[in-house]
């Protein structure tokens, strides 16, 4: 199987494409940039509001030794904190520019998890997500969390490719 060198629209069998809402996913990887990109473009388009969504980890991945300490763990926390604060930042500015009705939302846990209860909390219609992440493993075909999101989202998704 050859990785698509396109955008790819999935449309679930129970979902109906329209674009009231769309919900974009940020992790400030230039993957998710582009995709921010695609998304104000298709909300300034068809006249949609856009909710703009980044995960942070409830803990850390990566299990800490026990000379770790909780001022580590909060160390952790900021830094994932500061980064989604300036990831949504980045694509509300970029939204606001083209006067595209914009919200921001800052969620604890995985990020397909969480892309999945904004897009349900939100009734978004439309999701879209990069083709991969910030981590390398993701970047082998399609990024781990973009593939989680196609196999649960009830409505449509569109992967942006780089």
């Amino acid at each position: 199987m050859h990785p698509a060198i396109c955008n790819v629209l999935v449309i679930p069998s129970k979902a109906a494409l329209a674009c009231r809402t769309i919900l974009v996913a940020t992790d400030g990887s230039k993957f998710s940039e582009v995709a921010a990109k695609e998304a104000v473009i298709m909300a300034k388009t068809c006249g949609a509001a856009l909710v703009v969504i980044s995960a942070v980890h409830a803990e850390s991945s990566a299990p800490l030794d026990i000379v770790s300490s909780n001022m580590q763990k909060e160390m952790i926390a900021g830094r994932e904190m500061a980064a989604a604060e300036t990831s949504v930042k980045f694509v509300r500015e970029l939204a606001e520019k083209e006067n595209v009705a914009v919200s921001t939302l800052i969620y604890a846990g995985s990020p397909a998890d969480v892309i999945i209860h904004a897009a349900e909390e939100k009734k978004a219609d439309l999701i879209v997500v990069g083709s991969h992440g910030r981590t390398g493993i993701d970047r082998l075909l399609l990024g781990s969390v973009a593939e989680r999101v196609i196999g649960t989202a009830d409505c449509a998704v569109l992967v942006v490719k780089k």
